[in-house]
């Protein structure tokens, strides 16, 4: 037996090498293709792969016995990836030896990048594919062809996705990578090669819309017309009928049809958009090709006839419309108004959501929706809080985006027991719940109590009921006293602030052994360790205390006391600067704070000139302006002037260790206020300091010596005069309002409104101080129309004195020192020119 298979073997390796194959190659060869080399009737030289592959095919063996082809053109042929049967396609070919001339140069003249030797697209690989390529395409010049392979053989992610593709599809991938008309230049790599293979069913389409509407056409239309083959539901009969329109359309025509429809980025094509067109059904001289879909007179083509102005999620919602019968809507974007409007919505707006679509009935909305919808910003986290099983109204929807999870369940919860008005009116007067979260176990049992609270009346009506009047207070408070009646009902009539309400929850042991509010107060005060701490450093007595117990929780409450201890523990603080914060907390608990701020002598010694008594009177006034939820006013007030660094935004000058928390205190100088903008609710979205000085077009020498003594807060317990400034010089200058940049937590137009109203406040202000207004440059990058007549130049700036000792100057130099204190300082900035 092994004497026989030793022969056979013999005997097969002598065949071999009669046919030119060598004993190396002949090892390579598999045992069931030996058996067939007796069928080669010629000499032929190849290699082991190459003898594989034609051992493997009796095409393959007949082509090789009859072919004058050179044995290095076969070897290349054969030594191919791809199986035998997709080389018996191309043994036909009139074109091997031009085509190995041509790719051999052509694929010298490209380094091919591969992931690994097995992987990578050989010479042999694209030399098959060429010649598959010419006998479908064999009117494209060979030159081009081989630029286009060669191009495609330099693409790295090539060799993974192009050998697992059909010779076919390989062949009409070649011919899509070398056409002029598709739009793909901008598309990444690895993301072009997609597109092609979407389009590979499609290529006779793309080749004679080519031919009909040109290049230019193609390429415009390009993405969207192949996103919406990709995407069709049947593609197939979708290509029918748009070979349809290019065989019985003008090219003129069909190309102004095709651009309406396929010429912007994102626009959403439909089948039966299509359908329709190719039916014939109407005029097919109509340039408005949704005049010829939907007909010249009927409601979807006067909704489209604008198209030309809108973008594609405009257009794109109109046809959800027209779909899914939307007249209502449809008849609304007629109105010219509401049109306007609606041409103005970004594709980010919630309109052209889905989820906004299935909550709210497109039908039932008005311009004036159209309008509120144009300033509600698209947050994917509020839409996911919705249930999109249960519809409301626009006006539910308004009132509810952007609440909390919390607040959206209760409103669903009154669904079944009022209808929308009581609901809206129920929700409209309610805080936010998470305010009142912590007076029941769970969410269910909270819900059920205010329903029962409402039930009887609305909430507003039981504060009147109740007669409650809390200065300060919150929506918040009034909610608690009205769920737990039994604890407050004792102190009913003690009840005077919100604070007072926060009081009595969070101090339930101190008020069960107190015969009084006032009396649990003063115990609290007596307790607690951050009043003691702050009663240590102010020195007060205990008459004190007891004077002001009311104050002084109040200040706690606010967490004031916190912010006193860190700033009186910092190192960045002087003594002096510590013995100011004692004076100008004392005087904010005894309530006097605008006694020790406004002192009449400082404001001559802080300015730097004499001021009038009208011009004291009007900057110790604070105006104020109204915004629909936003109110725009002046202050002084302790709690704002110390949270400036904090409030809307954090700056330098933040209570907690901020870069320049050491001129803090600075803003407490007789000459300087601040602008707020606060919420509804009370918190601050805006601040700017204002700062009364003088200023001068031109620069102003300072004079020595100029201040000897040091300004200062006076004690409100003591009666000693306070200190003064000698050597005052009387310069000829004029009284400026100058008003620092905005800091602000709204951006966009929401911002820029806000930074407006503040900047009209300043303009009333200076109107009635009598002063010069000069604004930071900042304020000349919103347009204002109210600053026309500005002009954005230098301008000296008096550097006023300042009680703290270091001050900040945001929108000139920085921080200012006592060194500082009494100079010009040349900042560029936004006034009015003198009249010459």
């Amino acid at each position: 037996m092994i004497t026989s298979l030793i022969g056979d073997h013999l005997n097969s390796l002598f065949e071999a090498s009669i046919k030119g194959i060598s004993s190396y190659d002949f090892e390579s060869i598999t045992i069931l293709n030996r058996l067939k080399i007796t069928e080669i009737t010629r000499k032929v030289e190849l290699g082991g792969t190459s003898w594989n592959k034609v051992l493997s095919s009796q095409k393959l063996i007949d082509f090789v016995n009859n072919t004058t082809i050179s044995d290095e053109i076969l070897d290349q042929l054969f030594k191919t990836r791809f199986p035998a049967s997709e080389i018996e396609t191309v043994l036909d070919s009139s074109f091997f030896q031009e085509v190995y001339d041509r790719l051999s140069e052509g694929l010298k003249a490209r380094n091919t990048y591969y992931y690994s030797n097995r992987d990578r697209l050989s010479f042999p690989d694209w030399f098959l594919d060429t010649l598959a390529y010419l006998r479908v395409y064999s009117d494209t010049p060979l030159e081009e062809l081989v630029e286009t392979v060669s191009g495609m053989n330099s693409i790295g992610y090539m060799e993974y996705h192009y050998p697992k593709m059909r010779i076919d599809e390989r062949v009409r991938l070649i011919r899509l990578w070398g056409s002029s008309y598709l739009n793909v230049e901008e598309v990444p790599w690895d993301e072009r090669l997609e597109i092609y293979k979407d389009c590979i069913p499609h290529i006779e389409f793309f080749e004679a819309l080519y031919e009909v509407v040109g290049e230019p056409t193609s390429k415009k239309i390009f993405s969207v017309l192949q996103g919406t083959l990709r995407n069709s539901e049947n593609a197939e009969s979708l290509c029918e009928d748009l070979k349809k329109l290019l065989y019985t359309v003008s090219p003129p025509l069909l190309a102004e049809w095709f651009e309406q429809l396929y010429g912007e980025q994102d626009l959403v094509v439909l089948d039966s958009e299509i359908q329709k067109l190719s039916e014939n059904v109407y005029s097919r001289d109509s340039t408005n090709v949704y005049a010829v879909i939907y007909g010249e007179q009927s409601l979807a083509s006067d909704a489209l006839k604008h198209a030309h102005e809108y973008a594609p999620h405009h257009i794109n919602l109109l046809k959800h419309c027209i779909e899914s019968r939307k007249k209502g809507f449809l008849r609304l974007i007629l109105n010219e108004k509401a049109r306007e409007v609606f041409v103005k919505l970004t594709r980010y707006n919630l309109l052209f959501t889905e989820e906004f679509r299935t909550i709210i009935n497109l039908n039932s909305l008005s311009e004036r929706n159209l309008v509120a919808l144009s300033i509600m910003i698209r947050e994917e986290e509020h839409l996911r809080l919705f249930n999109m099983d249960i519809p409301l109204t626009f006006e539910e929807f308004q009132f509810l985006y952007g609440k909390s999870n919390m607040d959206i369940d209760f409103y669903y919860s009154l669904i079944e027991d009022f209808t929308v008005g009581e609901r809206l009116r129920i929700a409209r007067e309610l805080p936010e719940l998470k305010t009142v979260r912590n007076l029941y176990q769970t969410d269910e049992d909270l819900f059920a109590a205010v329903k029962d609270l409402v039930k009887v009346m609305p909430m507003k009506q039981w504060v009147k009921e109740k007669h409650l009047c809390l200065s300060g207070a919150e929506d918040h408070h009034f909610l608690k006293v009205l769920l737990l009646p039994s604890l407050f009902e004792k102190f009913l009539t003690s009840l005077k602030k919100g604070s007072d309400v926060d009081f009595i929850l969070n101090e339930r042991e101190l008020l069960a052994i107190a015969d009084s509010l006032d009396e649990a107060k003063l115990m609290f005060v007596q307790r607690n360790k951050a009043c003691q701490f702050l009663f240590e450093k102010l020195n007060v007595s205990s008459d004190f205390i007891q004077k002001y117990k009311v104050n002084i929780v109040d200040y706690y409450e606010r967490g004031l006391c916190e912010i006193f201890q860190h700033l009186y523990q910092s190192k960045k603080f002087e003594s002096y600067q510590l013995q100011n914060l004692n004076l100008i907390t004392k005087a904010e608990l005894s309530g006097k704070l605008k006694e020790i701020k406004f002192v009449q002598e400082d404001f001559e010694l802080e300015i730097g000139m004499p001021v009038t008594n009208q011009v004291i009177k009007e900057w110790m006034r604070n105006r104020s302006i109204q915004m629909k939820e936003i109110l725009v006013h002046e202050t002084y007030d302790y709690e704002t002037t110390l949270r400036l660094g904090q409030y809307p935004v954090e700056t330098c000058q933040h209570w907690d260790d901020g870069k320049y928390s050491r001129c803090l205190l600075s803003n407490f100088d007789t000459n300087k206020k601040v602008i707020v903008a606060k919420g509804r609710k009370g918190h601050v979205v805006a601040r700017a300091i204002i700062r009364l000085t003088k200023g001068s077009e031109k620069f102003i020498t300072k004079k020595e010596p100029f201040k000897s003594k040091r300004l200062g807060f006076k004690d409100v317990e003591a009666h000693q005069e306070g200190e003064v400034i000698e050597d005052v010089i009387e310069p000829k200058e004029e009284l400026i309002l100058f008003l620092e940049r905005c800091y602000t937590n709204m951006d966009g137009e929401h911002g820029r409104a806000v930074r407006r109203e503040i900047v009209k406040l300043a303009m009333e202000k200076s109107k009635e101080l009598g002063a010069k207004l000069v604004l930071a440059d900042e304020y000349a990058s919103d347009d204002l129309e109210e600053l026309n007549s500005f002009v954005t130049d230098y301008f000296h700036i008096f550097i006023s004195f300042s009680k703290n000792g270091f001050q900040y100057l945001d929108s000139l130099s920085g921080q200012a020192i006592e060194e500082n204190e009494g100079h010009f300082n040349k900042g560029k900035v936004m006034f009015q020119v003198a009249a010459s």
